[in-house]
Formats: structure tokens, C-alpha cells, sequence
């Protein structure tokens, strides 16, 4: 389950929200990713992005 899924079941009540580690973990990785210029990359579910 990606974690983008993880948050979205944790907001129905289907799974647990992650730790705060693991949650530091994602952003960390989004911070060191080779992303395109121009592109943003969210950490957390996807509710906020409609």
C-alpha cells in the first residue's frame, strides 16, 4: 500500500495513521528525489489535492 493509500484508508477508519517517523521518512525521501523542475511531489493523502 503506498503511503498516499495508507493515509486514505486511515481517514475511514481502515488502517492506523502512519507514525511520525514514517511520515518523516516520506518527506525526507520526497526532499532527495530526483524530481523535474517544476514538479512538486505531496506527502499525505490525497484529499487536500481536489
Amino acid at each position: 500500500m503506498t503511503f498516499a493509500r495508507r493515509i486514505a484508508a486511515a481517514m475511514t477508519g481502515a488502517v492506523t495513521l502512519p507514525k511520525v517517523e514514517e511520515f518523516a521518512a516520506e518527506v525526507a525521501a520526497a526532499a532527495t528525489a530526483d524530481v523535474p523542475e517544476g514538479h512538486t511531489i505531496y506527502v499525505g493523502g490525497a484529499d487536500y489535492l481536489g
